[in-house]
């Protein structure tokens, strides 16, 4: 039983590196083409070319080339060992393209009529193998569309035929070189190089639809038409139904501003009417001077001025037995404000002072019940309501 799982898991193990391998790579590949589309300069590639009696290498960064390289032997024209021409520091693990000389490369053209354009992918094939005195497996071949002779109504393609052992060496060699093989092509310059025989690449297929793909494309546009039609009316339809209510609303509003100032309006003299009736007027001031006048003092003449909304002014003539305590008795009431004594004679013997004074009436709280408040110091006194 333990000796399962511990097979089980080293499998495991070894899936997990593999995976995590293929990754690291995937990603690191990724990278490397982002940054010699964006920015060449940070990346270094090279370019190595080759031929039947040797070849040369070159390290690319950006627009510079600098040629580090240069490989020749008597025993094998492509050596294995690099170190004994020079430093391979600087082409290690970098991503590298091949070029092929012209005299290892066959250039072969076809004219095909540009009907069978977008189907060159099967007929390229089979037109070599009738052709080409090889058989197809032990060749590597690419192609492109050279020339469009618009007259005719003909296309010439340019075919690229290499031996497959070829380019299996030079898989051999790059492995043997620690370069990352990206491309190999037709060319003994950087940079001028045609072809790739490193894979198989997928067409660009003509700007054709089959009746499947033009049915399916009619589709796709009739629904996203109808998609937008149904977008369009529901956004219309909203926003007149949000018109509507805003417009019901609005309405709505200005009635209801319109009755609230009616309403305001015919409320206006019973509001300035209970603003009146609450108003201090004469019989309040009695019924407060009657409250904080002494027993011992006896008013006989009050003048009141009442005229609103100005306070009550009030005018005294009185008989007390000491003007200044009546003064400050009145000052301390809390009723009465502005009190100052105008005129204070001695009334003779037995009599006290005769006093005559002026105060303002400032009414504080709700208005006294004069119904049934009498008036026990103000006997006899006379009254003028002004």
């Amino acid at each position: 039983m333990n000796e399962g799982i511990l097979k089980a898991w080293r499998e495991f193990i070894t899936v997990a590196r593999s995976l995590l391998a293929w990754w690291w790579h995937e990603l690191r590949e990724c990278a490397d083409e982002l940054l010699v589309r964006v920015a060449p300069r940070w990346v270094t590639r090279t370019f190595v070319s080759l031929s039947l009696t040797g070849g040369k290498v070159w390290s690319l960064r950006g627009k510079s080339r600098e040629e580090v390289l240069t490989l020749s032997s008597d025993s094998e024209p492509w050596p294995v060992d690099l170190s004994r021409f020079g430093s391979t520091a600087v082409i290690e693990n970098t991503r590298a393209e091949v070029g092929l000389a012209p005299d290892l490369v066959l250039v072969h053209h076809l004219t095909f009529p540009d009907t069978v354009e977008r189907d060159l992918e099967q007929v390229v094939p089979l037109q070599l193998e009738r052709e080409l005195p090889m058989a197809p497996e032990r060749v590597a071949y690419d192609w492109r569309v050279a020339k469009r002779l618009k007259r005719e109504r003909r296309i010439v393609v340019e075919v690229l035929i290499v031996r497959r052992e070829v380019i299996e060496r030079v898989h051999e060699r790059a492995h043997a070189w620690h370069i990352q093989l990206t491309r190999i092509g037709r060319g003994s310059d950087p940079g001028r190089m045609t072809g790739n025989f490193s894979q198989t690449r997928r067409r660009r297929r003509a700007s054709r639809f089959d009746p499947i793909e033009t049915r399916l494309a009619i589709s796709a546009a009739a629904l996203a038409a109808f998609w937008g039609i149904a977008l369009g009316c529901q956004w219309a339809y909203e926003r007149i139904k949000l018109h509507h209510a805003i417009v019901e609303v609005s309405a709505r509003a200005k009635r209801t501003d319109q009755l609230v100032k009616e309403v305001q309006s015919a409320a206006a003299p019973q509001a300035a009417l209970a603003e009146l009736m609450g108003a201090p007027d004469a019989l309040d001031v009695l019924v407060g001077l009657t409250e904080q006048i002494p027993a011992d003092s006896w008013a006989y003449d009050i003048e009141l001025t009442a005229e609103y909304p100005a306070p009550p002014e009030i005018k005294l003539s009185a008989f007390t037995p000491t003007a200044t305590m009546l003064i400050d008795l009145l000052r301390k009431s809390g009723q009465f404000e502005h009190v100052r004594l105008v005129q204070a004679t001695s009334a003779g013997l037995g009599f006290g002072n005769r006093l005559q004074l002026t105060a303002t009436w400032l009414m504080r709280g709700p208005r006294p019940k004069t119904a049934e408040t009498t008036l026990p110091s103000a006997r006899g006194a006379t009254h003028d309501p002004g």
